[in-house]
């Protein structure tokens, strides 16, 4: 009897690893079927920007063909405010910002507004695209090395000199921001909420680059002061429990 009990425990044991086999191929599947779709869709989108200049364009003529396509994109979704690119990595996207009502939309959803785990690059619902003095952007820490996993690289001073220029774009103009900070932060335990910095008097920019220095991992040599237009490019830390690193950066072109 007992022989005939541990033979249908094995069997059991058998068929439940199996299962378990299976449907992490199914899940490892999903993923990266999802993965490529994600890809092919923000290549798509990417191409009606024209976001890559070519050598032999006269640059007015770029910048307006990638407005154009702006345009475009927001007649497709009306809640597409902009364009975010790092030279180098595969940060290329589209900005999106949802209302108050939902502000973290874009956190599981697509540029097409279906379900996503990647979501898409978001502004703070704070923000006013275009007039607040500090534009704050969020995006998923992907393990594919998508959306906004690349910006951690910023921990690294070497990092930081190759790719020292942001470039996000509005849907009326062309921007380029240097990195002023970089530093990890703990919603846990830390009382500074850096998101809650958008429209900002010469005093709260002064207490917000204040700050801002005191985390930073390193020194960049670059400083703020009011008049200057901030970006602030969020994504989920590991270092911490609900950690986040935040990259800052200033406009300079």
């Amino acid at each position: 009897m007992k022989t005939k009990k541990k033979k249908i425990i094995a069997i059991i044991l058998t068929i439940v690893m199996a299962a378990v086999v299976v449907f992490s191929g199914i899940k490892l599947l999903q993923y990266f079927n999802e993965k490529h779709q994600v890809e092919e869709q923000f290549s798509s989108l990417s191409q009606m920007t024209d976001t890559d200049r070519k050598a032999e364009e006269d640059e007015t003529e770029a910048e307006k063909s990638r407005l154009e396509g702006y345009k475009k994109l927001h007649e497709q979704n009306s809640d597409f405010v902009g364009w975010i690119r790092i030279e180098g990595t595969n940060i290329d996207y589209p900005v999106m910002q949802s209302g108050m009502d939902d502000p973290e939309f874009y956190l599981d959803h697509g540029f097409d507004k279906e379900y996503s785990v990647y979501g898409v690059p978001f502004a703070d619902a704070a923000c006013t695209v275009g007039e607040s003095n500090n534009v704050i952007i969020y995006g998923h820490h992907m393990t594919s090395e998508t959306m906004f996993h690349e910006i951690t690289y910023y921990a690294d001073q070497q990092f930081l000199a190759d790719h020292p220029k942001i470039k996000f774009d509005t849907m009326t103009s062309e921007g380029e921001y240097e990195v002023i900070a970089v530093f990890r932060f703990d919603t846990d335990h830390d009382s500074f909420r850096f998101n809650r910095y958008t429209d900002m008097d010469m005093t709260e920019i002064a207490q917000y680059i204040k700050c801002v220095h005191e985390r930073e991992l390193y020194s960049t040599g670059m400083d703020a002061v009011y008049g200057d237009q901030l970006l602030t490019l969020s994504t989920c830390d590991y270092a911490y429990n609900n950690g986040r690193f935040v990259v800052v950066a200033k406009e300079v072109g």
